[in-house]
């Protein structure tokens, strides 16, 4: 039998938990390949929990005992992280290797968005001025957001040590103002005619304001003169989720066209089909989802979107049972079959 301390237990999900001796848990840390807020769960013989998450220059380690959330630390060092989490699972002090001006709960949150490429921006601006960060700290010292998704709606956090505060400061209005010289000069570029400028200059903007549903127009329709169809169907695929009224509809304009030259690109067809169905355009999307279904038949966005667009009127539900059938046909595990 093997010793209590040789026991632990290891989870995706911090649910369904594998048990495995300490060297298996150490192997599946090494061994994992991790996205940017991907997490591990780790339990030891008491009872305790450490969720190994990867943040985008460093590691994040939130510690619990039984349910309930202790403290975090942040590591930078892969080798360290792996260290600490031997010692958390032999039951021994596995905080004497992390540096305490680390510990994530005496951090200061400088920035909140429920934008992912906004967060990114300000996450580039701090690393380029040398200026550590994390995200959620205090959000992921909550029990529900540990032990539940990581890709919900709420703001993301960005936190920073206390020796880096002011600097920290500094960076946001600085990237604020960059943006905005930018614009000029885009404004400067697109007056002289200089085409080439203009885009690279919107090509600078799209990555420090992606949230700027403006920018990605503007690179749509250079795209499109400078006949780059596939970027420009990028670009215009996210100025079509403008709060603008009018640029949504120069969006669905550009991308319409874009459809002909690219007939093989279905996520065009895709969004133009979603953006009609928003704004309850019912004959636009149906025309827009069969065109996908011509293409491929078998489709599941396609199948199941255009049976719930049947459902909103009682002549078409015969439609809507049949395309819901061809659907779940398909994907037999679709949480839809319960609907």
């Amino acid at each position: 039998m093997e010793k209590a301390s040789d026991q632990a237990w290891f989870s995706t999900d911090g649910e369904s938990r594998q048990p495995l001796s300490i060297a298996e848990a150490l192997a599946k840390f090494r061994a994992a390949e991790l996205s940017r807020w991907d997490a591990l769960f780790f339990g030891n013989s008491e009872d305790e929990v450490l969720v190994i998450q990867k943040e985008t220059t460093f590691w994040s380690l939130h510690y619990f005992a039984g349910r309930e959330y202790q403290f975090s630390y942040a590591e930078a060092a892969s080798d360290t992280v792996t260290q600490s989490l031997e010692a958390f699972l032999k039951l021994e002090d596995w905080t004497e290797r992390l540096d305490d001006a680390f510990r994530l709960d005496e951090w200061t949150c400088i920035y909140q968005s429920d934008s992912e490429p906004q967060v990114d921006a300000v996450l580039d601006a701090l690393t380029d001025a040398g200026i550590p960060s994390v995200l959620r700290a205090i959000s992921l010292g909550q029990f529900n957001a540990i032990f539940g998704t990581y890709h919900d709606t709420r703001a993301i956090s960005v936190f920073v040590p206390e020796a880096h505060l002011e600097a920290a400061y500094r960076v946001l209005p600085a990237l604020q103002k960059q943006i905005e010289d930018l614009f000029r000069e885009a404004n400067r570029a697109a007056r002289e005619h200089d085409s080439q400028k203009e885009l690279e200059i919107y090509q600078q903007l799209s990555r420090l304001a992606p949230d700027e549903k403006i920018v990605f127009f503007n690179l749509g329709v250079l795209y499109f003169n400078a006949r780059q169809y596939d970027e420009a169907a990028k670009a215009f695929m996210e100025s079509i989720n403008a709060d603008d009224r009018a640029m949504v509809d120069e969006s669905m304009f550009y991308l319409e066209q874009l459809a002909g030259r690219l007939p093989s690109n279905m996520e065009i067809l895709h969004t133009l089909a979603n953006a009609a169905a928003f704004r309850q355009d019912e004959i636009a999307a149906e025309k827009y989802y069969r065109k996908i279904l011509d293409h491929d038949p078998n489709d599941p966005e396609a199948l199941v979107n255009l049976a719930y667009l049947y459902t909103q009127n009682d002549f078409q539900l015969d439609k809507a049972r049949r395309y819901f059938r061809r659907y779940l046909d398909l994907t037999p595990d679709a949480p839809d079959r319960e609907a």
